[in-house]
């Protein structure tokens, strides 16, 4: 097991300190420096008990290792983890000197071993500042966190400017941590001096507890190797675990979306459950042109879990396919038809496709014969005769085809904007949670049996919403392709169907901003749905405002069924607010090693629950490293999905989007 090896000099306001090479920065300026006289520098302080510094004293020196060594690995350790580098330059002092910043400190860069156990690191702390190993220049500047103990008041009690004055002639770091002793039986004192220009004082205040945590840790803890080392309170673990994530709503277990839907049909036969440009469509008449056509899946021989491809505008054709398919016990493959040829042909032999549903009037556009199943065209003048006939009034008996809620519903293919497309597996339970769950979030203030636009073309993950709408006994309203372009003909649209609830692009909320959508006297919809992380401040700053209509930004991916975490706009603060985790969905805020994140910190996302999906159809290696075993949980059945997003919560719970994680942005803590 390698060992941390750390090079240091000793350092001098008038001499640089020297490494063999300088070490991508810690901490970065991410705030503006204070104008008219006010201070740069800050002070907090923490109460480090007698007790537990008397515990700390004992531990090193039974094992032989400086007091101030075991301060450096905790605060090497924390910024080392909560930043995502494994070198650290921070300046110590001297062994044997009147240890204060200035001539007798050292710059010491510390290069962390993450499988090593933290007593390793506590000892190289020690062996490599004995060592003095010089190699080449490398400026003060590089020095990001200064650490050093005191006998007596000293500085304390001095103003924060001058505290930091006194100690140097020369440019602060970032963070400077004072351990005072002034007294022999009472408490120590922790200042923690730092440069407003790099750290917010409530970061400060959240970093105190979490070192004071660590120290504690040290005493139990130290055979535990540096990536797995406590890094928070437990309260402050169980609180990003637990807390943030009880999320568990207990809904009726087992159910299938067709029955669902079915359920609705025997209840309101004559309400209206779908409509579209040349239709509307009560729940019994949908439903008996879906059981028409499932009989004739079966009759051609579908089962459980076989692929049937559907090629179709969205509209009745499509919706009809879809609960058609699922009466069948077959997954539905959507499959936009503007799409070329060529991508359909992909999609039809990755998903191998037993069937293929289209109406006539888009078979031009299908690939060639020999690229695609067998087809069944979508009549209309059938359609409308079945419309009426009681015969197919049945639906097929509950449990016939064995099915149970983790059977597969679809298999949804992502638009390949960064590759292929992949085909994403989705359970009935999956989609049937997303019924429930935006029953009681997003769509909590419309009307039982609302106005629900679906806009969105049949493959993406709003056509799944769009079946959600309909097993909890909502209307279905499908904005039409041409009216969506269009701000005026889309408002129009939307108040003359009295549309509740929508899904919106950003282009298109623009569109609907700039027509009116939030000064219309006349019409406006109880609720938005939006992607909230990619609305600029100021349209944020918008919709925060507005108290007329409740826009939510909502997170999520197919992988996921489309939704993990939404949000009230006007709630949330400040831009790039994610919401917080659905029902029955649970989000951790993991390091590239698998452990937890502390609040305010930047880790990469991880969603898991009832949404998530069975993986990628056809594809066991990317499934392998996209789904993967939660490392928090002793059941490696348990799955996460690896979202490649960073994210960091919020002290109410909530999350704050920080960018993907190929471009991981070093922030604090």
């Amino acid at each position: 097991m390698a060992s941390s090896t750390p090079d240091v000099l000793e350092h001098t306001p008038h001499a640089p300190t020297l490494f063999t090479e300088a070490p991508p920065p810690l901490l970065q300026q991410r705030f503006p420096t204070p104008i008219n006289g006010a201070a740069r520098y800050a002070q907090t302080k923490v109460t480090l008990p007698r007790p537990l510094f008397s515990d700390l004293s004992g531990f090193c020196q039974s094992m032989d290792v400086p007091l101030a060594h075991a301060f450096a690995a905790v605060i090497s350790t924390y910024f080392c983890r909560t930043t995502g580098v494994d070198s650290i330059v921070i300046a110590l002092p001297v062994p044997g000197s009147a240890e204060t910043i200035g001539s007798s400190s050292v710059a010491t860069r510390l290069n962390l071993d993450f499988d090593g156990s933290f007593m390793e690191l506590m000892r190289d702390v020690a062996s490599q500042l004995q060592a003095r190993n010089v190699h080449q220049r490398c400026s003060e500047a590089d020095v990001s966190l200064a650490f050093e103990s005191l006998n007596s008041d000293g500085p304390a009690g001095d103003s924060e400017r001058e505290a930091v004055l006194r100690r140097a002639g020369y440019e602060p770091p970032p963070l400077e941590i004072v351990v005072h002793d002034a007294h022999s039986f009472g408490d120590l004192c922790l200042d923690f001096n730092f440069d407003t220009t790099f750290l917010s004082r409530e970061e400060v205040r959240l970093i105190q507890p979490r070192l004071i945590a660590m120290l504690e840790a040290a005493l139990e803890h130290h055979p535990t190797c540096v990536a797995q080392f406590p890094i928070m309170p437990q309260a402050e673990l169980a609180l990003v675990l637990h807390t943030f994530n009880a999320t568990q709503r207990d809904y009726p277990g087992h159910e299938l979306i067709h029955e669902l839907f079915e359920r609705q049909t025997q209840a309101r036969p004559d309400a209206i459950a779908l409509v579209d440009l040349h239709h509307e469509l009560t729940y019994a008449q949908l439903n008996r042109r879906a059981n028409q056509l499932s009989q004739r899946l079966l009759l051609h021989g579908i089962q459980p879990e076989q692929r049937v491809a559907i090629c179709a505008e969205p509209g009745a054709d499509m919706i009809v396919a879809l609960l058609a398919v699922l009466k069948a016990g077959g997954a539905c493959v959507p499959i936009d038809p503007d799409h070329p040829a060529e991508r359909m042909a992909f999609i039809l032999k990755d998903s191998a496709a037993r069937l293929l549903l289209c109406p006539q009037a888009l078979t031009e556009r299908l690939p060639a014969a020999r690229y695609r199943p067998a087809l069944i065209l979508l009549d209309e003048r059938d359609a409308r005769l079945i419309d009426s006939d009681p015969e197919y009034d049945d639906n097929l008996e509950v449990g016939a085809l064995d099915l149970t809620d983790e059977h597969l519903a679809c298999v949804m293919y992502t638009s390949g904007f960064s590759g292929q497309s992949k085909g994403v597996m989705i359970e009935h339970r999956s989609v049937v949670n997303l019924a429930r769950t935006l029953a009681h979030t997003t769509h909590a203030h419309c009307p039982s049996a609302a106005n629900v636009a679906l806009n969105a073309k049949p493959c993406s993950d709003l056509s799944i919403k769009g079946i959600a709408q309909l097993i909890v006994g909502h209307r279905l309203v499908i904005v039409p392709p041409s009216t969506r372009a269009d701000g005026a003909n889309f408002l129009a649209f939307l108040a003359r169907h009295q549309v509740h609830v929508f899904d919106a692009t950003l282009s298109q909320l623009d569109r609907l901003l700039a027509a009116g959508l939030t000064e219309s006297s006349s019409y406006q919809p109880v609720s938005v749905l939006l992607d909230g992380l990619a609305l600029d401040d100021a349209t944020w700053e918008r919709l925060r405002h507005c108290q007329s209509i409740r826009f939510h930004t909502q997170y999520g991916s197919l992988e996921c069924a489309a939704a993990a975490t939404a949000g009230l706009i006007r709630e949330l603060g400040e831009n790039p607010g994610m919401g917080k985790p659905l029902p029955n969905v649970h989000v951790l805020v993991l390091d590239a090693r698998g452990q937890p994140m502390p609040v305010g910190v930047t880790g990469e996302l991880y969603l898991g629950g009832i949404g998530l999906g069975r993986g990628y159809q056809n594809d066991p290696q990317l499934t392998a490293q996209r789904f993967v075993p939660n490392p928090l949980s002793a059941d490696q059945q348990t799955k996460l999905y690896k979202s490649g997003d960073l994210g960091r919560w919020r002290a109410d719970g909530s999350l704050e989007y920080r960018g993907r994680a190929a471009s991981r942005a070093f922030d604090c803590l």
